[in-house]
This record gives structure tokens, sequence and C-alpha cells, in this order.
């Protein structure tokens, strides 16, 4: 069974860099120069056409209205449990936070040590996770772990536990869940290490959908979510809007990797 997650894991990463920006647009356009290069009976106008298609789609994902429309549906998720959540009558005190991972780098020490840097992602999330732990008083589960860099190399629950620290926490105060690859992991060795079931959830406001499903499938209620890292803009479009940028085009694939995430999760494991 590990060995069977494993391969699905691994899977889903290959997919997702061969479907999704950048990955899909350079295949596809490598596609386009050895059909030109193989002479392929493709007519010069088709082949024009394809090309155009190609920097077309590329230009769309770059734009805010595009990256806005693909990004907004997921934060309106978010922003809709926010409000379910606090409109229910009954509801479980929360006995733990839990923090989800968004991704680390890793860098030499100067003495050829290689050490955890967390990401902007996952720092945001970490900050979110202190506030709302000075303010409850709660333990703090970090869950993240080291996505194809390597058994031995040092994983996000690493960085994120040396910061816990220097902020002042006790060893009793946190957790650090280090052995988590996706979202689902995240969940499904969280729920391993804690016998604590009412949370309240801190992640990306476009990843709290998917995570809700998965930690709800692993057995958790969800008290209270705390989202970060908003990225749709809520003010009126202009003219500089409509040219492309790489934040744009990072919150398009941003978008589309969490549909990818949600698919994926519906087909495999029925969430």
């Amino acid at each position: 069974m590990p060995e069977a997650h494993s391969l699905m894991f691994f899977l889903s990463k290959l997919l997702g860099t061969m479907i999704l920006p950048p990955g899909s647009l350079i295949v596809l356009g490598f596609l386009l120069l050895i059909l030109n290069h193989k002479r392929i009976k493709i007519t010069g106008s088709i082949l024009s056409i394809q090309f155009a298609l190609l920097f077309i789609i590329f230009y769309l994902l770059s734009i805010r209205p595009v990256s806005d429309s693909l990004i907004s549906p997921l934060e309106s998720h978010t922003d809709q449990f926010q409000k379910e959540v606090m409109n229910r009558m009954e509801s479980k005190a929360p006995e733990l936070i839990v923090v989800l991972g968004g991704g680390n780098t890793l860098h030499s020490d100067g003495l050829g040590q290689l050490q955890s840097r967390l990401s902007s992602i996952s720092s945001a999330r970490l900050l979110e996770g202190l506030l709302v732990h000075e303010a409850t008083g709660l333990p703090l589960l970090f869950t993240g772990g080291s996505v194809l860099k390597g058994e031995e190399s040092a994983t996000e629950a690493d960085a994120a536990g040396v910061l816990l620290q220097r902020a002042g926490l006790k060893a009793d105060q946190f957790q650090l869940e280090e052995k988590s690859r996706n979202t689902y992991e995240n969940a499904l060795f969280t729920a391993e290490m804690t016998d604590k079931r009412a949370i309240i959830l801190i992640t990306s406001s476009f990843h709290m959908k998917r995570s809700i499903l998965c930690f709800e499938e692993a057995g958790f209620t969800i008290v209270d979510i705390y989202p970060v890292d908003y990225r749709r803009e809520d003010t009126s479009l202009n003219w500089y809007d409509f040219l492309p940028k790489m934040v744009s085009m990072r919150n398009s694939a941003t978008a589309l990797h969490e549909y990818w995430g949600l698919l994926y999760y519906k087909l495999f494991f029925k969430l």
C-alpha cells in the first residue's frame, strides 16, 4: 500500500507538471517545433494558427482579469466557509492549531550542510499560526515534509521548528509532522500524530478548499479557519491590468494547480 501511494504521488506530480503551465505551454511549443522540423504535412497557415494560439494562451494567463477569474472561485469558497463557521449554533471548542506547509528551499550554511528555509507562503502561514497561538494559548502543529528533495534532506517542519523555538514556544506547545508531501498526506499523518480532532486550520486562501476536504476526510472537525495569502484583487480594472505580468502568471498557475489537485483527489481519493 505505501508503494502504491508513492506511485500515485509521483504520478500526480508528473501529470501536473505536463498538464499545467508553464510545462504544458513548453510541451506544446516543443511539439510544434518538431512537426515543423520534420516537415509533417501541415500547411503554413495551420502552423501559424497553432503558434498564435500558444501565444494567446500565454498572454491570457499573464493578465490580471484572467488570473483573478481563475483564483476567485477558490477564495470565494474560503470566504463562504468562514461565514458558515461563524454562523454555526453549536461549535466545538478548538483543541489544536494546524498550520499547513507551503514549500521550502535548501541553502548551504557555508560549512557544507544544507539547511531548510521556509518559502514566503509557508512563512505567512506560520506567522498566522503564531498569532493565533498567542491569542488562544492552543498548541500548534505544523505539517510539511520534503517534496522531491531526497529522503535525507531537511524538511519544512525542520525550518518551522527553528522559527517556533526562536519565537519562544516551548517543546510542549508545538508538534512537527515531517513526512507529508502533499495536502492529503498533511491530513493523514496529522491524524496519526494527535488524538485532538477539533482544530483551527491555517493555510493559504486559495488552498483552503482542498485542505478542508482532506482534513474532514481524515476525521477532523474544523472549528475555525484563518486563511492567509489572498491573491485576487477586489479593485477596478485599468489598462495596466491588461499588460502581461509575472504575478498574474503566477496566480493563474496557482489556481490551475489547485483545480488539478481537486480533480485528482476526487478521482483517486473520492473527496
